[in-house]
């Protein structure tokens, strides 16, 4: 009995919690949820346009009318243009002030008032006290990760806002550059494109977009600068390969280069060896240089194993023939080992 009224007492104080909370996140996010764009000016047959919208098309109108007169027709585009410039900067604007100053709440206590209402179903039945502490314990965490979604979001504001700011005055430039000519160079429908442009600009989605060609454009650039910099690397080692060959003309001077290589090969770390014994049994193959011991073998779980302690002693056992020559040109170029005198 004593244990009943204890549960019965838990789940009032817990329905209590919960409900108050609820109240408490209706209250936070009361504001209208937020959009990507501002109120987009519609002049389509479809839609009941307004009496700013009566007068775009009264001027649309009136500029098809004026086919002959050219000052009339510039004059017309301008005060269309200056007319759309304004709305859009106007509506532009709340839509700045309503997405600074909501910041999403309304996202997030929505978010959170979701998951309170999953949880009661948890508080509000009969359940024990180890179910209602996890149910209490689910809406903590997930609160948290809601409210997590908003503080990434207002990181992210700041950057968007910019991106908008900088595509809308790069647009401007183009209008005022557009309307300061006569009407046959800048028509009316070639201002309204611009003007489209404009508005999109101060988008959300304008932005991402443009922040995504951004980061493509510096991929691209980026890329580029590589493939330069491994063409570049592939004719230095071409070139180091041709100037170590034509030096091993000899014996000696192929004895020289031998000793440099094993030079180069001790000071090395032990990762490193690992790295080019791979690369110059490939090398070694391809040239057909005769190995007592293979520097590349299999285990017999077929995995493959490299044997850098080998490639000194291989080194070392190089006598002075074509293949031997090419061989050791090979290693040149990849080491970078400078051709002894």
């Amino acid at each position: 009995m004593r244990a009943k009224i204890h549960h019965t007492n838990f789940c009032c104080h817990a329905s209590l919690f919960l409900l108050t909370t609820v109240i408490m996140l209706l209250n936070l996010g009361c504001g209208k949820h937020l959009a990507g764009r501002p109120k987009r000016i519609q002049l389509v047959e479809n839609e009941k346009p307004n009496k700013f919208e009566n007068e775009l098309i009264d001027l649309e109108a009136e500029y098809d009318k004026s086919q002959t007169d050219v000052v009339k027709r510039r004059n017309i585009r301008d005060q269309y243009s200056r007319k759309m410039i304004a709305v859009i900067d106007k509506r532009y604007h709340d839509f700045l002030d309503d997405m600074v100053t909501q910041r999403k709440g309304f996202d997030a206590s929505a978010d959170i008032m979701a998951i309170s209402l999953d949880t009661a179903s948890v508080l509000f039945t009969p359940a024990t006290t180890k179910s209602i502490l996890a149910g209490l314990s689910a809406l903590t965490t997930a609160s948290k990760t809601a409210i997590n979604k908003v503080y990434f979001y207002e990181q992210a504001l700041p950057v968007l806002i910019t991106q908008m700011e900088s595509d809308r005055q790069s647009v401007l430039a183009d209008i005022m550059e557009g309307l300061a000519t006569d009407d046959d160079i800048y028509p009316l429908h070639h201002a309204i494109r611009d003007l489209n442009r404009y508005f999109a600009a101060g988008t959300i989605d304008g932005a991402l977009a443009e922040i995504q060609k951004q980061a493509a454009k510096k991929a691209e650039t980026a890329q580029m600068r590589i493939r330069l910099e491994v063409d570049d690397e592939l004719k230095a080692g071409r070139a180091r390969r041709a100037i170590a060959l034509e030096a091993m003309d000899d014996e000696v001077s192929f004895m020289k280069m031998r000793t440099a290589i094993i030079t180069w090969w001790d000071n090395l770390e032990d990762e490193v060896k690992r790295i080019q014994t791979n690369v110059i049994a490939q090398w070694a193959t391809k040239r057909n240089v005769p190995t007592e011991e293979p520097l590349v073998t299999k285990s017999e779980s077929g995995e493959i194993v490299l044997h850098p302690d080998r490639l000194e002693k291989l080194l070392k056992s190089l006598n002075y023939n074509e293949n031997n020559r090419l061989f050791l040109a090979d290693i040149v170029r990849n080491a970078a080992i400078e051709v002894p005198e």
